[in-house]
């Protein structure tokens, strides 16, 4: 896959599928008050989902945002080098985690003005999580883009 627009938001996309799986765990063990999908339907809804379509919905949302920042990602790291994809990748995705909480804050949405220790502690560790899985993707598509080129 040559078009990194497409190798970015596809890592993206991926890489929410084992945070949304630790997000799930988490809010189940009640190791957090809020997932990102919860975020997103206060953004969306300006309350908390109430039925399993305006969940799936918010939670899809999570998903095209997560694959919008594989993109954005994928087109910075090449810019800084290609190596060290999952320490870039990380720092990234810890800084949205920090600029989603501060705008939040700042806009004074209703339900997050006011955030949990163990919901900042378990949001930051779904961050890490898809961080790390999308530095992971970015570099598994580079690699075989390569060796593609190589077998050329």
């Amino acid at each position: 896959m040559k078009d990194r627009f497409t190798r970015g938001f596809l890592s993206g996309l991926i890489a929410a599928i084992p945070s949304l799986a630790f997000a799930i765990i988490s809010f189940s063990l009640k190791w957090t008050t809020l997932r990102w999908a919860h975020f997103a339907a206060l953004l969306i809804y300006g309350r908390k989902s109430t039925n399993l379509g305006e969940n799936v919905f918010s939670s899809l949302a999570v998903f095209f945002f997560c694959g919008m920042l594989g993109i954005i990602c994928a087109f910075i790291v090449p810019k800084i080098s290609s190596t060290n994809y999952l320490l870039k990748s990380w720092v990234f995705s810890i800084a949205i985690w920090f600029f989603v909480f501060v705008v939040t804050f700042l806009f004074k949405v209703p339900g997050l003005l006011i955030i949990p220790y163990k919901t900042a502690v378990s949001n930051f560790i779904e961050a890490t999580i898809w961080g790390l899985s999308l530095g992971y993707g970015l570099k598994w598509f580079d690699r075989r883009l390569t060796l593609s080129h190589k077998q050329s």
